[in-house]
C-alpha cells in the first residue's frame, strides 16, 4: 500500500511539475571588454587609448497560452565611442561603474506580447524599434503594436508610438504621436518585400507634423542575395540627427549584393542619400556608422547630399578565424566632406560562445585637420 501511495504522489509531483514546464523563462545575453586606440581623432595630432566594458542579460518568459513578456538588462553598460556619446568609459568621471549611476543597472526595454488567435498578435510597453539598419534600426519607443498573419507569406501590422503627452492644463494638447503600418510579404519567385509607412503627428504650437517610410526588396540573385531599399521623410519633421524645417523632403537608397564564392563572402554596396537623408547610425563599416567605438563619422549622409559605394570580403581563415576588409568611398556635395575608409577586421572563436576580435581603420578625408586612424580589441562572450 505504501508502494502504491508514494507511486501515486511521486506521479502527481511529475504531472505538476510537467504542467508548470510550459511555461518557461529563458534567458540569453552578451558580456564585452573593448579596449580602443585612436589617433587624430578625438585628440587633434595626438593620439589616446581607453577601455570600456558591459553586460547584458535578455529575459524571454512565456505563459502556458502562449503570451509573452521580454526584458533587456544593461549592468555597467558603457558605450565608450565619444563621438556625439558620453565619454562613458573606464576611469572617467561619468562612467557607469558609480554605484550612484542610473547606468549602473537598467532596463532599456520590456513588453508584452498576446496572441489574440486567428493570426492576431498584440503588443504593448517600451519596444525595440528595429526595421532596417538604413532607416530606423535599435531605438525604443513607447508602442503598442497590432500584428495579423494574413497567410503563410503575409503578414501586416499597425503600431501606435507615444512620443509626448501634453500637460493636463496646457493651453492646447501638445501631444506628439507615431501611427504606422507595414506589410511584410514572400513571393513566389523567393523574393521577400517589405513596407513601413509612419506619420508624425504634432499638436505642438509649432506643427511638425508629416510622412516618412521604407519600401524594400531582398531575394536571391545568382549566387548571392540582392537587397534594396528606398526611404523617404517629409521635409517638416526631424529624423535621424536631422532637424525639422528642411528645405526640401530628404530621401535615400542602396542596393546590396553578397554571396559565397569559395572561402570568401564579398559584399557589394551602391548606395545615395539627397536633400540631407542621414541613415540610421547603426548603418555603416568600422570608421563610418556610430555602431563601432572607432566611428569617425556617425552618419552616411551627413556633410550633404552622398553618394557612397563600398567592397567588402570576409575570408574564412580556418574554422574559428576569419578576416574581414572594407574598401569604403562616400562622394559628398560639399566641400572638404569627402571620405575614404580602409578598414578590417580579425576574428578568433575561442570556445564556443567566446571570441577575441582585433578591429582597425583608416580615414582619409578633410573633415580632420589629420587623417583619423583607430584600432581596438574587443573580448566577447554570449551565453
Amino acid at each position: 500500500m505504501k508502494k502504491v501511495i508514494a507511486a501515486t504522489a511521486a506521479f502527481m509531483m511529475v504531472a505538476g511539475v510537467a504542467s508548470v514546464a510550459t511555461a518557461a523563462v529563458d534567458l540569453s545575453g552578451n558580456a564585452r571588454v573593448r579596449m580602443i586606440y585612436t589617433d587624430n581623432m578625438f585628440l587633434e595630432d595626438d593620439s589616446e587609448t581607453h577601455l570600456d566594458s558591459r553586460v547584458r542579460i535578455n529575459v524571454v518568459a512565456k505563459s502556458v497560452g502562449g503570451a509573452f513578456a521580454k526584458a533587456r538588462i544593461r549592468m555597467m553598460d558603457q558605450d565608450g565611442s565619444y563621438l556625439g556619446g558620453s565619454g562613458d568609459s573606464w576611469g572617467m568621471a561619468d562612467n557607469s561603474t558609480a554605484r550612484s549611476d542610473d547606468r549602473n543597472i537598467y532596463v532599456d526595454y520590456a513588453w508584452l506580447g498576446i496572441p489574440l488567435g486567428n493570426g492576431m498578435t498584440i503588443e504593448g510597453g517600451y519596444m525595440t524599434v528595429n526595421w532596417s539598419p538604413f532607416f530606423v534600426f535599435d531605438q525604443r519607443k513607447d508602442r503598442l503594436k497590432l500584428t495579423y498573419k494574413a497567410s503563410k507569406t503575409l503578414t501586416l501590422g499597425a503600431t501606435f508610438d507615444k512620443l509626448n503627452e501634453g500637460d493636463l492644463d496646457a493651453a492646447s494638447d501638445e501631444d506628439q504621436n507615431n501611427w504606422g503600418i507595414l506589410a511584410k510579404n514572400k513571393f513566389a519567385n523567393g523574393m521577400n518585400g517589405a513596407l513601413r509607412i509612419v506619420y508624425h503627428a504634432d499638436d505642438r504650437a509649432v506643427d511638425q507634423s508629416g510622412m516618412r517610410g521604407s519600401v524594400s526588396l531582398a531575394g536571391k540573385v545568382g549566387e548571392g542575395k540582392l537587397y534594396g531599399e528606398l526611404v523617404y521623410v517629409d521635409k517638416d519633421i526631424a529624423a535621424n540627427g536631422l532637424g525639422a524645417g528642411a528645405a526640401d523632403d530628404r530621401m535615400g537608397g542602396y542596393l546590396s549584393w553578397n554571396g559565397a564564392l569559395g572561402g570568401m563572402n564579398p559584399e557589394l554596396m551602391l548606395g545615395y542619400t539627397k536633400d540631407g537623408y542621414q541613415a540610421d547610425n547603426d548603418f555603416g563599416w568600422i570608421m563610418i556608422g556610430k555602431a563601432e567605438p572607432i566611428t569617425a563619422i556617425a552618419r552616411v549622409g551627413s556633410g550633404g547630399d552622398t553618394t557612397f559605394a563600398s567592397i567588402s570580403n570576409t575570408f574564412k581563415l580556418s574554422e574559428k578565424s576569419n578576416l574581414t576588409g572594407n574598401l569604403v568611398y562616400m562622394d559628398v556635395d560639399a566641400e572638404n566632406q569627402d571620405a575614404l575608409e580602409v578598414s578590417a577586421r580579425y576574428a578568433y572563436a575561442v570556445s564556443d560562445g567566446a571570441s577575441i576580435s582585433l578591429s582597425a581603420g583608416y580615414l582619409d578625408t578633410d573633415r580632420y585637420v589629420n587623417n583619423p586612424m583607430a584600432a581596438y580589441v574587443s573580448l566577447d562572450v554570449t551565453y
